[in-house]
């Protein structure tokens, strides 16, 4: 079967639905703007078509120095200032250089491009050199090089496979530069190297997301399109020669592990071969299956290690490479022979037609999730328009769909030979060969020796590793007040405080923060989760005295200052909104919530949009104040550092920091599972992800190991294991499926997750309880078993290879009181589990009569099947747990004389209300006038036609579902993108809150404009509170005000009702204004009004006869 060549043309911008419009300016600049209006979010990014292609021997790593001299400020943005500005408005910033070009980019709300406009073309073209500055990043770019490349045995093979590949071609150096150049090439050097390069005809700006074109080019214009041509940047045109006869080299260090990589000169994507080569990569190596990973990884168990990658997206033919890292029992050249055994194979024998088509399909697959951010699709289309154009991924995709068995068979016997072949190895030095591992490996690459461990007179712990092979230091605190201890209504105090403890304190501002650390080139975080805050950090051992201070000044005194809580607080906050737009996410977030029923375990970190309006800066200080305290907290620093001078310096601090007694016990105790639950989330998705478990064992019980082993076996190996074997590689039903036990301090969860299309979900799920009930009754292989000892084994050290990931380690082993002698014992441990005991823990701890079932996808068709099971107990939507509030007669009195003032019993009675308005609409692009026909049939159904222009657009509610439609599309929103602008309360608030029985309190006199007013407070089902002002003599309403949680933080609404008019029975305000932080946000001027027109309920469906369009699917 071919996929239609329709479907891999169009999967690229399946997410944006609209083509990329390409503008030229006078300057010579190219703007490119890809419409997708999927999340109010947009990366904007400049790509310059300069590389290290455009290097010459001895200047080498001058673009990657530039791109470092770029984040050093410009006249009019000082140093430092384009960071602080990206992260006050909220923003993500990155930079890349490769051998063809340079990009930076920026990703913000959409509603904030403005700010990365005026940065990047201020940049373009006044960018200083300060000398000082120079030397300084210099050594900063050395430090890198050393860190990615000269420290790393991996980084220093691949540097030297396109050094020995490349004789001629600029591809011959690293883009990061070679060691002498960059102590040698000038600053003068490189700033006539950026003059030359970094002008608007040698450049692209290319806009992803949510944003209109038209404007977009408005602000290009105004910001980019002053600067000034350059003179025309020559062309790098050099051939390497055809090698005629493989070249080969080998690099000895002293490491755990040997490796080989191979590379063949290939032309690029572009050329007539490129889709072939695209197709034979994707079926020597994605996924295990793979031929490659298949033959190495699993069938001869040769290597750790083994993929293939095709260096299709370079301007002039690259190299097609095939790496593989060996295990430790096993040599390079087993891996060498393995993969070119692989290679002959697919030469003697071309693929499939079940290969072809999974090739194609991970190609439209791995198109689509590209797809799927602003982010991830700006650097996909920006690569392409540095290459040949940022149209070259639908062209080859269209190729892709013609490939055959005969042209993969073709490609890889004219490019994969011997004579274009270049090999190298990666091997142990001569006087380290005995030193060998054994097969099944005997523990960690650190001994508990190797760790200094104090604990304090006021509980602290301290653990502190040595290690001087880099000079590097990374660092952690484990606070053992997590999430669990959040106070009702207030779910997400503790994540927010740990995000807030790190980012202020007496001494040093956000700002201030976040200067220190980017100078030094470090990283300052932390996270939260239901067992812990955990603040991490990342230094060059030099810096130890930054990352110390910070670490104990957040810890003792974090300041939490106002406004960088409230833009957490909008962070957060945009975050729980996006979140519920992503299938997994909605699924593990309900998952978690069933499966803990009646625990604090069972609501999410990051807490509720509702939740996170209630917590005040106070809440913060407090939590911090009772809960960060010496006897709760564990401190781990690993790195180029002297174990006792670091513990002299935690002691100096922290010794007098006083104890505290909390934090109290949890709440409860995870419930039992009664039967089997089920939830079904009906979003109109073409995919249903399926989230399938129940309890589990905390991580201190003793068959930790056995239930480890067992689960790998089951699901928990990537894709070698029982549940992808079966429902991946062999019945085609999924990309991604997994098992996994998640451990905690109490109670741990077991859960099987999967993404499959609707119609095969029930498919799915039968194969998942089949494996559960295979493995528990029939239990596991001594093969399967030893497969996966060997790989725990094996791979045990590599979780501490680099010091953060040591940290990480030291800080759970210290959690869950496992002790230093873990990583001794965990070996033996390890090795002591038999197949009696996995088959055991397998009929003990997976409990299918227990189960959680959670899907989210369309109900309708997944058609999931769950009879057979025995008691099954379908879950209802969560419900804001919100503390109640009573009703005070003297203040809902007020509201019922205000509710009659308006029509009273006509007012309750309606049936159906139609209004014509003027209305200001604020969206992300600017406010908008528009005239609006808004129709209302009671209780729960709407329709606004609105005219913008000529621009018309109707957006409806039905009474189940909202719906939109313009330009002839209709699409149904989901949950908060549904902008519910049709309910009575736009012009009777009142009788909408009665209805909804809210709770009215606090009467008061009060005034308004100088005006006596009734004040009323009427406290929401969502938890906020308004405040209603209420006319002394008419009882009409005039205004309503509150605190609306937004993703800038927390803002005054207010929403005034002026010149009230009587329309039939019913008397409405025809003037209605809406404040946000004292700017309008939105005017309602009422031009007439009619009731009970009889409206019928046809009015309010989605239109038939075009296709809604959904959400693009999500695939793993």
């Amino acid at each position: 079967m071919r996929v239609p060549a329709l479907l891999l043309a169009t999967c690229l911008s399946a997410a944006a639905q609209t083509e990329c419009v390409e503008t030229k300016l006078e300057n010579g600049l190219t703007l490119l703007v890809q419409e997708d209006h999927a999340a109010p979010v947009a990366t904007v990014s400049v790509w310059y078509r300069v590389g290290s292609r455009n290097e010459r021997p001895g200047q080498t790593g001058m673009s990657h120095l530039i791109e470092h001299m770029m984040f050093k400020g410009t006249p009019t943005h000082g140093k430092g200032e384009y960071s602080r500005t990206i992260k006050r408005n909220g923003g993500e910033y990155n930079a890349v250089t490769s051998f063809d070009f340079t990009a930076y980019y920026e990703v913000l709300a959409s509603d904030r491009l403005d700010v990365a406009f005026e940065l990047e073309a201020d940049r373009m073209a006044n960018l200083l050199f300060d000398p000082g500055e120079f030397e300084a990043e210099r050594e900063v770019v050395k430090e890198e090089r050393r860190t990615r490349i000269d420290d790393q045995p991996f980084g220093q093979a691949v540097e030297s496979l396109f050094a020995t590949a490349f004789q001629a071609h600029p591809y011959h150096w690293p883009t990061i530069g070679w060691r002498s150049d960059l102590d040698r090439v000038t600053r003068d050097e490189c700033y006539a190297y950026y003059k030359r390069h970094y002008v608007p005809n040698n450049a692209t700006v290319l806009v992803v997301g949510d944003v209109d074109p038209k404007e977009v080019e408005e602000k290009v214009r105004a910001t980019f399109g002053a600067i000034l041509k350059g003179e025309k940047v020559p062309h790098v045109e050099i051939t390497e020669p055809e090698q005629r006869g493989e070249r080969r080299f080998k690099i000895r260090r002293e490491t755990q592990v040997t490796g080989v990589g191979l590379g063949w000169h290939v032309p690029n994507s572009a050329h007539e071969d490129g889709a072939a080569i695209t197709v034979l990569q994707t079926i020597l190596s994605n996924g295990e299956s793979a031929r490659i990973p298949k033959a190495l990884m699993k069938d001869k168990q040769t290597a750790l290690i083994a993929i293939c990658l095709y260096q299709g997206d370079m301007i002039d033919p690259s190299l097609f490479i095939a790496f593989g890292v060996a295990r430790p029992d096993k040599k390079a050249e087993d891996v060498e022979r393995g993969i070119l055994e692989e290679v002959q194979r697919i030469q003697d024998e071309p693929p499939t037609a079940k290969e072809l088509e999974r090739a194609r399909n991970q190609i439209v697959a791995g198109r689509q999730f590209g797809a799927e951010s602003s982010q991830a699709l700006a650097i996909q289309l920006g690569t392409y328009q540095m290459v040949q154009g940022w149209d070259l991924g639908d062209r080859l995709l269209e190729r892709i769909a013609s490939v055959t068995a005969e042209d993969v068979q073709r490609v890889a016997k004219k490019y994969l030979t011997e004579d274009n072949r270049t090999v190298g190895t990666l091997v142990l030095p001569a006087a380290q060969a005995p030193k060998l591992a054994p097969p099944r490996g005997t523990g960690a690459a650190i001994s508990p020796s190797d760790i200094k461990r104090v604990r304090l007179e006021n509980g602290l712990t301290i653990l502190v590793v040595e290690r001087h092979g880099h000079p590097t230091v990374s660092l952690g605190a484990l606070v053992r007040a997590g999430s669990a201890w959040d106070l009702p209504g207030k779910e997400g105090a503790a994540s927010l405080t740990a995000s807030a403890a790190v980012r202020g304190t007496p001494t040093r501002t956000p700002d201030a923060i976040d200067e220190a650390v980017d100078f030094v080139g470090g990283s300052w975080t932390a996270s939260c989760d239901p067992d812990g805050a955990t603040l991490t950090g990342k230094f060059l051992s030099k810096d130890l005295d930054l990352g110390l201070d910070l670490l104990t000044d957040s810890l003792r005194n974090a300041s939490f200052p106002e406004k960088e809580v409230e833009r957490l607080r909008g962070l957060v906050f945009g975050g729980i909104k996006a979140a519920k737009d992503q299938p997994s996410d909605v699924a593990r977030k309900e998952f978690e919530r069933i499966v803990y029923d009646g625990h604090p375990y069972g609501h999410a970190s990051e807490g509720t949009e509702a939740s996170i309006g209630m917590i005040e800066r106070d809440d913060l200080v407090n939590f911090h104040r009772n809960l960060y305290a010496p006897n709760f907290t564990t401190i781990v620093i690993v790195g180029d550092v002297a174990a006792e001078e670091v513990v002299a310096r935690l002691t100096k601090a922290l010794g007098d920091w006083h104890t505290k007694e909390g934090p109290p016990g949890m709440a409860s105790e995870a419930k039992p599972g009664d039967g089997i639950r089920l939830r079904i989330v009906d979003k109109p998705l073409e995919q249903a992800t399926l989230v399938v478990g129940h309890r589990a064992v905390p991580r201190s019980h003793p068959d930790y190991y056995a239930l480890k082993l067992m689960n790998d076996i089951l699901g928990g190996g990537g894709l070698y294991n029982r549940l992808a074997n079966d429902i991946r590689d062999k019945n085609g039903l999924a990309y991604s499926v997994g098992s996994a036990f998640r451990h905690r301090a109490q109670a741990g969860a077991f859960h099987v997750e999967l993404q499959t299309k609707v119609a095969s979900a029930r498919q799915a799920l039968g194969l998942v309880l089949e494996h559960l009930r295979r493995i528990r009754e029939e239990g596991v292989t001594e093969g399967e078993l030893e497969e996966s000892r060997a790989y725990f084994l094996g791979s045990f050290p590599l979780a501490f290879e680099t010091n953060a990931e040591l940290v990480t380690q030291l800080l759970t082993i210290e959690a869950h009181g496992l002790g230093v002698e873990y990583l001794s014992e965990y070996a033996e441990r390890m090795k002591a589990v038999t197949k009696a005991d996995v088959d055991r823990v397998a009929k003990e701890h997976l409990r299918p009569e227990e189960l959680v079932l959670v899907m989210v996808g369309d109900r309708a068709k997944t058609n999931l099947e769950v009879a057979g099971l025995g008691k099954v107990t379908e879950v209802e939507e969560a419900r804001t747990t919100v503390p109640h509030v009573d009703p005070e007669p003297e203040a809902v009195a007020e509201v019922d004389r205000a509710i009659e003032a308006q029509g009273g019993a006509a007012l309750l009675g309606m049936k159906d209300l139609t209004v014509d308005a003027d209305t200001l609409l604020s969206s992300p692009m600017g406010q908008m006038q528009a005239k609006i026909t808004l129709r209302i049939k009671r209780p729960n159904k709407w329709l606004a036609d609105v005219a913008m222009g000529p621009m018309k657009v109707k957006q409806g509610f039905d009474g189940s579902k909202f719906w939109f439609e313009a330009m002839g599309t209709v699409k149904e929103v989901q949950g908060g993108d549904a902008m519910n602008v049709g309910g009575v309360g736009l012009l009777c608030p009142l009788l909408e809150m009665k209805e909804k029985e809210t709770s009215f309190t606090t009467r008061r006199d009060g005034e308004l404009d100088g005006r006596p007013a009734v004040l009323v407070d009427a406290h929401k089902e969502d938890g906020t509170v308004q405040t209603l002002y209420l006319d002394s003599e008419t009882h009409l309403l005039l205004k309503s005000e509150g605190v609306q949680v937004t993703p800038q933080g927390k803002a005054r609404v207010e929403t005034f009702f002026r010149d009230y008019k009587a329309y039939g029975a019913i008397t409405v305000p025809s003037h209605v204004e809406g404040l946000s932080d004292g700017k309008k946000s939105q005017e309602f001027k009422v031009a007439d009004v009619k009731l009970d027109t009889g409206l019928e309920d046809s009015l309010f469906t989605m239109p038939e006869g075009k296709a809604p369009v959904k959400p693009p699917k999500e695939n793993r």
